[in-house]
């Protein structure tokens, strides 16, 4: 009788924890597979109804030893229409993974948290892959190029790369990343049947990450761009102006006719730019500084002296230059034009970076990668790629330009992204989101995360109108 009792209780107590001895995943019809109770693994895959042999699931790579984890404990435990996995890996007593599995209208989302409890920081590569077949001939998009039936294929070079990837016969299975994230690293890849995509995480001592990827099956109609199509369906936010935003920003460009046909005499400006219904206009160099990187002027342009020309700025002339671009900014709204003042935060006048702020130059640790700028938004300054987040020179940007969102008529800005994809090995990467590792070089973030903090940044801001400012 006490034995009957004790495994009812066990019973009960699984029930209502929601453990469960093993579940079916999927998107309607046209994607199901099957979760383990006790392994974080896929198993029994259809796709529309076809079945694939094969295993696939999450695995972690560890960056540092360069050896796989093994898997010791996994509970599988189910959550209304959710799966969850808390699991453990064999020698890793300060490390564990929390998986969840959500099923959306069309997709999947399987969210990998790794919490790392120990006192040293970890280098880990996250990787979920799904096995495939096709009866007929194949290919395989990395979200970028297209290889037709490989045996093997991988891509991990950001420049370009959708964050999606895709292999499709007569029918299609995506998988990539859920849009909503910052990251430095991914690699999308075939090997045999088997299609991955993977992120890196730098985890620091007491510290945590978490990277979600998303799942769907497709028609393939037109290849790889029905996966696209899919996505942008998905997840439409990503692909519009953030809220709140003035529609002019989505009306034609200017195309500089009102910033540099806008004094007497010169074009009718105004006339054509009605014409043409122009709502914006990039309004170049409009908040760059006297001196490249100092966005809101300070002693750094004032007792400044121009190499190029031997010109000897003042505050004088530093008024004169706030006074001229005020006045224009003003004379768009005049025309209905929203002045997008021009935005380049990671560039700085060579010398400013060098003696005040060399420990935020960009450090790719590649001597192939030049740091330097070609002469651009002054032809008369030499200029150094920066990283501005989670750093000095990051924190003078968001000072001067919040300084610039409060003191001007600026509606929205325009930016210059340099060179996003390029990797930052120095001051400011350690506190990066989604951060990456490369062996023997160390964590870095790419060029392109300081940026997206930077626009964070400028949309929290609003202008006199009432708009949230864009970019």
């Amino acid at each position: 009788m006490r034995k009957m009792l004790v495994v009812s209780l066990v019973v009960i107590w699984s029930l209502l924890s929601g453990i469960v001895s093993g579940a079916t995943m999927g998107v309607g019809n046209n994607l199901e597979f099957s979760c383990k109770e006790d392994r974080v693994s896929v198993t029994g895959l259809k796709l529309f109804g076809k079945s694939i042999s094969g295993t696939g699931g999450v695995t972690f790579f560890d960056g540092k030893k360069e050896v796989f984890l093994k898997e010791e404990k996994s509970i599988l435990k189910k959550e209304a229409q959710n799966l969850s996995y808390l699991q453990k890996f064999t020698g890793e007593p300060f490390l564990t993974a929390s998986h969840r599995i959500q099923p959306r209208d069309g997709y999947l989302l399987w969210e990998v948290e790794l919490q790392n409890e120990g006192q040293e920081e970890r280098w880990i590569e996250v990787t979920l892959s799904f096995p495939f077949s096709f009866s007929e001939q194949w290919e395989f998009w990395d979200g970028f190029d297209v290889t037709l039936t490989p045996k093997e294929a991988k891509r991990s070079d950001l420049a370009g790369m959708f964050p999606l990837s895709a292999v499709y016969g007569e029918k299609g299975f995506a998988l990539g990343i859920e849009p909503h994230q910052i990251r430095s690293y991914l690699k999308a890849e075939v090997k045999g049947n088997l299609i991955s995509y993977a992120t890196r995480m730098v985890l620091d001592p007491k510290g945590k990450d978490t990277i979600t990827f998303v799942i769907f099956p497709f028609c393939n109609n037109f290849g790889y761009l029905d996966a696209v199509q899919c996505y942008y369906d998905f997840f439409p936010d990503v692909f519009k102006p953030a809220v709140d935003i003035d529609p002019r920003i989505k009306r034609p460009s200017a195309q500089y006719f009102f910033w540099n046909f806008s004094s007497p005499g010169q074009l009718n400006t105004f006339e054509l730019l009605r014409k043409s219904c122009a709502g914006n206009d990039w309004c170049y160099a409009a908040v760059a500084g006297l001196r490249v990187g100092d966005a809101w002027p300070s002693e750094f342009s004032e007792k400044w002296k121009i190499a190029k020309t031997g010109e000897q700025m003042n505050k004088e002339k530093v008024q004169e230059y706030i006074n001229e671009r005020t006045t224009r900014l003003r004379d768009a709204k005049k025309k209905d034009i929203l002045g997008m003042a021009y935005a380049i935060p990671t560039c700085a006048e060579e010398e400013l970076a060098k003696q005040y702020f060399p420990e935020c130059i960009l450090e790719p640790k590649d001597p192939n990668i030049r740091i330097y700028y070609d002469p651009w938004v002054y032809r008369n300054q030499a200029c150094m790629v920066m990283y501005p987040y989670g750093n000095r020179y990051g924190e003078k940007v968001f000072s001067d330009f919040e300084r610039l969102m409060e003191e001007w008529p600026i509606q929205s800005f325009c930016c210059d992204t340099g060179v996003p994809v390029i990797p930052h090995y120095g001051k400011g990467a350690e506190v990066s989101p989604g951060k990456a590792y490369e062996r023997g070089k160390g964590v870095y973030a790419t060029l392109g995360t300081a940026m997206a903090k930077f626009t964070e940044k400028v949309h929290q801001h609003f202008s006199k109108d009432g708009y949230r400012l864009g970019t």
